[in-house]
């Protein structure tokens, strides 16, 4: 079973993530392709 999610624009700020993870480690990206930011947690 695949699950993807597809967003209509990349988000701006901290405010407009979706963060990921599993409970013990999660990330957070935003910034836009040309710019990236990836916040990652433990």
């Amino acid at each position: 079973m695949k699950r993807i999610l597809y967003l209509d624009r990349p988000a701006e700020n901290w405010e407009t993530t979706s963060p990921l993870g599993n409970g013990l480690m999660g990330v957070i990206l935003f910034g836009g392709t040309e710019n990236e930011k990836i916040y990652l947690n433990e």
